[in-house]
C-alpha cells in the first residue's frame, strides 16, 4: 500500500448478485444481503419465485456468504 498521504482515493471491488430464491426465503435473503453491505438493485417475482438483484461488496461474497444463502433458504436458493 502506498504511503496515505499520496492517495486520493481508495475503491472497493463489488460485485452484480443475482439470487433465484422461492418467496417464503425472500425476506431471510433481504437480511442477509443487508447485513453485507449489499445495495438492492432490482426485486421480481416468476411465479412463487423471486429473483433479487444486489451491488454486494466482493470480500463480503469470498468470506462464507454463499454458505449463509444455502443455510437460511434451507439449499433452495442459486446465486
Amino acid at each position: 500500500m502506498p504511503d496515505l498521504t499520496l492517495v486520493d482515493h481508495l475503491e472497493e471491488p463489488r460485485i452484480k448478485a443475482t439470487i433465484l430464491v422461492p418467496d417464503e426465503y425472500l425476506g431471510d435473503v433481504l437480511k442477509l444481503c443487508q447485513e453485507r453491505r449489499g445495495v438492492q438493485m432490482d426485486l421480481t417475482y416468476a411465479g412463487s419465485r423471486a429473483m433479487t438483484v444486489y451491488d454486494l461488496p466482493l470480500n463480503e461474497v469470498v468470506f462464507d456468504f454463499y454458505d449463509r444463502l444455502k443455510s437460511v433458504t434451507k439449499g433452495y436458493a442459486s446465486l
